[in-house]
């Protein structure tokens, strides 16, 4: 046994290095399940993210790892980033572990995330390892906090034969026969303060969202606000992306969550199909991802991202060819948690560069040259 508790970093590596030996050294009252005190970052979920083996996930367990604890609100579970990652044999360890796939159903969302557009025939390999522990497949998953709209996974499937093996084995649409609600989630909850501070600030969410441009398992999706009254434009925001922390460095503290608008002039063709009218649709879906999907984070007050390398059009029909995220509104969620809500500008290359030299100098370009939050995909570059 290791006569001092082992460091985060000591941990870190072992995982990394799939020293099993020295895992089950730190011992089973030495190892913590959670790498932080927020209980968000699961061991065997860092070990999974790094491809570790089998053999150091049953390491972490003799340390004394949970495979059965969950993290603490937006967190991903063990079970979850295994389906996530596509991983058969990380699922059949923790289904075999005793991980109960029903329990936190609705919060974990596995049936969905299952079908994230992948390859079919994995999908089905996963679904069918669920279903051998009795995933109940008709749980109704409440849309982005919206109870009353509830969807099976056999409406969030695409694939012919994956909706053929779900029907196959008794799932059901939300609208064939009613949805089997789980218990409320409390990230639920926050999100619906998403929903209440940009109502307070833009006017009335419509019923319509965005779900097709993202993965069913990230948990955001895409409001409307149309334009009303002195609201004369369409606002865009997500919600779900203050479900998961942020990677800040120190200096950054307390600017952990956040979530993405855009506002679009009012005569846009917001439901439009050609890609002249979804591409700031798009633009605001891919970097509600990034901190996702990167371990990336958002700061304050600018954020400054170029389309590739060598930057290229965020559409044919613009100039623009990077995106600032503006700072400007935050709220405070009932837990104390503070959310910023961060307005995405499509900017030219040159005052993309300003803003990195200067952000003081380009904010004060943009409020020089009139350039407002609403997109003008006509406007002048700010920089003479």
């Amino acid at each position: 046994m290791c006569t001092r508790k082992p460091s985060i970093r000591d941990i870190a590596t072992a995982i990394k290095e799939n020293d099993c030996e020295t895992i089950r050294q730190f011992g089973v009252d030495s190892l913590d399940t959670f790498s932080d005190k927020q209980r968000k970052e699961h061991w065997i979920s860092y070990a999974m993210e790094r491809s570790s083996s089998t053999e150091t996930l049953q390491a972490l367990i003799d340390a004394g790892v949970d495979p059965l604890a969950l993290p603490q609100g937006d967190g991903f579970s063990p079970l979850l980033r295994a389906i996530s990652t596509r991983n058969l044999d990380y699922v059949d360890f923790l289904l075999n572990a005793g991980v109960d796939p029903n329990h936190e159903l609705e919060a974990q969302r596995y049936t969905l995330a299952a079908v994230n557009k992948g390859d079919p025939q994995t999908e089905i390999a996963i679904l069918e390892r669920l279903v051998a522990k009795g995933v109940n497949l008709n749980v109704g998953f409440p849309w982005f906090g919206n109870e009353e709209m509830r969807l099976t996974v056999l409406d969030v499937a695409e694939d012919e034969s994956v909706k053929e093996y779900l029907r196959s084995v008794g799932a059901v649409s939300a609208n064939d026969a009613g949805a089997q609600p789980g218990k409320a989630s409390r990230g639920d909850a926050l999100l619906d303060e998403v929903i209440q501070f940009m109502q307070s600030e833009f006017g009335t969410v419509d019923e319509r969202s965005f779900t097709d441009l993202l993965r069913a398992d990230s948990g955001v999706t895409v409001h409307t606000i149309p334009p009303r009254g002195d609201n004369g434009c369409w606002t865009l925001f997500t919600t779900g992306l203050s479900r998961t922390p942020m990677n800040v460095p120190p200096e950054l503290r307390g600017h952990e969550h956040c979530e993405l608008y855009i506002q679009l002039p009012a005569d846009w063709k917001v439901q439009g199909e050609s890609s002249k009218d979804t591409w700031p649709i798009q633009l605001l879906s891919d970097l509600a991802m990034l901190p996702l999907e990167n371990d990336a984070f958002f700061s304050i007050p600018v954020t400054v991202i170029s389309n590739g390398e060598p930057p290229e059009r965020l559409h044919s029909s613009v100039g623009f060819k990077a995106t600032a995220l503006l700072a400007g509104k935050i709220f405070e969620r009932s837990d104390g948690r503070t959310v910023d809500v961060l307005c995405v500008m499509p900017i030219y290359l040159e005052e993309a560069d300003l803003a990195r030299r200067s952000i003081p100098d380009f904010l004060n370009a943009l409020d020089q040259s009139g350039t407002t939050k609403v997109l003008d995909v006509h406007r002048a570059s700010c920089v003479s």
